[in-house]
């Protein structure tokens, strides 16, 4: 994971050869209180997604990732976190030498708005080195 130079808060992930990639962004806390909100962006060959993620106190996705790496040996099945409206799912699996992650944005549908809704998927591949 690397930082945005273009937003010092920024935190993006590479996914791949092609320049695709999800980040994270414009982190705040509007009212003051445990609701965190934040964007998060997939962009690649003929993918542009974005969309605002809200949690309480971050639902649990920092203690999602830090488990991701205290297991970094392993572990079976697949392990997933959603944000607290199913915005954002992300989901890990541990494939021997390497975890598939797999990142999900939602563009939920609003009844009578004639909006519609859209699913983006990218797929991150990460090598294990535990130093």
């Amino acid at each position: 994971m690397t930082s945005n130079e273009g937003d010092a808060d920024a935190v993006q992930v590479p996914s791949g050869p092609t320049g695709t990639f999800v980040r994270f962004s414009s982190c705040r806390r509007p009212y003051g209180d445990d609701v965190l909100i934040f964007t998060v962006e997939a962009e690649g060959p003929g993918l542009s997604a974005a969309i605002g993620v809200t949690t309480v106190a971050g639902d649990g996705l920092v203690e999602f990732l830090q488990s991701l790496d205290d297991d970094f040996r392993g572990w079976p099945g697949k392990r997933t976190w959603t944000s607290l409206a199913n915005e954002l799912e992300l989901s890990a699996t541990h494939q021997g030498q390497s975890v598939d992650l797999q990142w999900t944005l939602r563009f939920p549908q609003e009844p009578g708005t004639g909006v519609r809704c859209w699913i983006a998927t990218l797929t991150s591949l990460f090598s294990l080195e535990k130093t």
